[in-house]
């Protein structure tokens, strides 16, 4: 969170778009468990998994 807090104080004065790549990092380990254990992953679970994971 620190460096997402450090990027949005820059964002106005160095015309940043910022953005939480919490989903982005979830959806990575999700298609290498989707392979890895040849399971299927529906959107609906990976909103569960993400909430989990978040809260930990």
């Amino acid at each position: 969170m620190l460096f997402k807090r450090q990027a949005e104080a820059q964002a106005r004065e160095k015309r940043l778009h910022v953005e939480d790549g919490w989903k982005y990092f979830i959806f990575g380990w999700i298609q290498v468990i989707t392979e890895v254990f040849d399971i299927d992953i529906s959107p609906s679970m990976l909103e569960k998994l993400s909430a989990i994971a978040k809260e930990t």
